[in-house]
Parts: C-alpha cells; sequence; structure tokens
C-alpha cells in the first residue's frame, strides 16, 4: 500500500483497544518512528548482548533484530492519526549521515540499572538534529531532553549488578560499528508475552 508514493507495508493483526473519535472507532496502533541498526551493526552487537547475559545479570535482551534507535514514541494513535502522522514525516528533508555506535551506558544511572545501551559517537549531533525534524514535522515534544542511545537490554533486579558496570567500565570508549543512516522508520509496535513485535508502517528515505 502506499501514500502519495510512500512505501508503507501494513498486515498483522489490529490491536483489540479502539477509540472513538468524531468519524467513529477506530482501532489504537501504538508507534513510533526509528532508525534500524545495519547487519553489520546487529552482527557486532550480537557478540555485546551475548557478554551481557553472561555477567548473570536477570535482564530482557533485546532481539538482534530489533535493535533500533528510537527518534520519536508516539504511543497510542487511532488508525486515521497514524496515516496523518505517515504524510507529515513524508515532508522529511535531511542528508543521509554515517553514524558511529560506541560505548556502553545505563539509564537512568549506574547505580539504579533499569536500561543497558549503546551510545553514539561521530554522527550524534546529526541523529539529534534528525530527531529534532521529525518531532517538529509530527508535532510531537517529549518531557524529557533526547539521548541518542540504542537499548540493549531491560533489566529486572539487582543480582550481578556489579559484573554489568565492570562491562561498561571496559567498553565506554569501544566503537560497536559505523553504518550510513538512509531512511527513517515508521513503526508499529505490538506488546506479546516475548517481548515487542514490530512493524514498519513506512519508510520514509533520506536525500539531500
Amino acid at each position: 500500500m502506499s501514500i502519495n508514493g510512500l512505501r508503507m507495508v501494513i498486515g498483522g493483526k489490529a490491536p483489540a483497544v479502539k477509540k472513538r473519535t468524531e468519524k467513529g472507532f477506530f482501532s489504537l496502533v501504538r508507534c513510533f518512528t526509528a532508525i534500524d541498526a545495519s547487519e553489520e551493526a546487529r552482527a557486532s552487537l550480537s557478540k555485546l548482548l551475548f557478554e551481557i547475559k553472561g555477567t548473570g545479570v536477570e535482564a530482557k535482551l533485546v532481539e538482534p533484530h530489533n535493535l533500533h534507535f528510537t527518534l520519536v514514541f508516539l504511543g497510542e494513535l487511532p488508525e486515521p492519526a497514524v496515516q496523518e502522522k505517515i504524510r507529515s514525516l513524508q515532508k522529511l528533508s535531511f542528508a543521509p549521515f554515517e553514524l558511529e555506535l560506541k560505548g556502553l551506558g545505563f539509564f537512568p544511572s549506574s547505580q539504579r540499572i533499569n536500561t543497558v545501551w549503546a551510545g553514539c559517537g561521530e554522527g550524534s549531533e546529526q541523529l539529534k538534529a534528525l530527531h529534532e525534524q521529525v518531532s517538529a514535522l509530527l508535532q510531537f515534544r517529549e518531557d524529557r531532553p533526547f539521548t541518542p542511545h540504542l537499548a540493549l537490554a531491560r533489566v529486572k533486579s539487582a543480582k550481578n549488578l556489579d559484573s554489568l558496570r565492570s562491562l561498561a567500565t571496559r567498553y565506554i570508549e569501544t566503537s560497536w560499528a559505523r553504518f550510513s543512516v538512509g531512511e527513517v522508520k515508521f513503526k508499529k509496535s505490538t506488546l506479546s508475552p516475548e517481548g515487542p513485535v514490530y512493524e514498519d508502517l513506512a519508510s520514509v528515505p533520506l536525500k539531500n
């Protein structure tokens, strides 16, 4: 399916939750915009994920095929609003750039770890600028500042966190991969007991 020349792929089961609007009831779609990690980056980070698991920390690791940088998380939107956001995203005007995956860190802090992530080196300023433009086009602002990162794991308990901290200290300056950012994805997220299932609803190319 396409909208004004924008490639779209829509499928799978619609969420059961529905919202009433002036035009009736519509299914709610949990959605966000993102940059997918390249195959090379996923291969490199897969080794890191294996090391994180080896620390014995109790965490839910992100599946390698799901690794991405979130630009804007929109939450749940009725289907017509999703199509409007996609049309707005089509107006994106941003040049392709090189992005370096670098380091290992935690949210909210090394003392209270909820999320393990890989950060950015070269290209981080372009990523921040891209976030700003996408946020403006989608008319969406988050309360907290944008910190470029790629989530690797969600920590469930305090078990073996010292081993995890040691791993981060060892890899604080490590460059995992470099790849060319050439498109922004508009994604649907369906929650399941096994973890989120992502589906690309649209892909918007970056161009000079």
